[in-house]
């Protein structure tokens, strides 16, 4: 599975810039932060905040047990 637009260049020479590590970013107008979950598969990626992770991560544990 790829989740990236281009592939990278094996070397870097003055064709890639360095960015500072774990900051916020913009991802398709969506801002995300250190600490966000991000889960992807074949037909979607998603972003829950770090401060919502646990409350989701319960929820979707009650939910399989549901489904089950």
């Amino acid at each position: 599975m790829n989740f990236t637009r281009h592939t990278t260049p094996l070397t870097g020479k003055q064709r890639i810039g360095v960015v500072p590590w774990n900051n916020p970013i913009f991802c398709a107008d969506l801002l995300v932060r250190p600490g966000d979950l991000v889960v992807a598969d074949d037909i979607g990626v998603v972003r829950v905040p770090q401060d919502l992770v646990e409350q989701v991560l319960k929820y979707c544990k009650e939910k399989e047990v549901k489904e089950e």
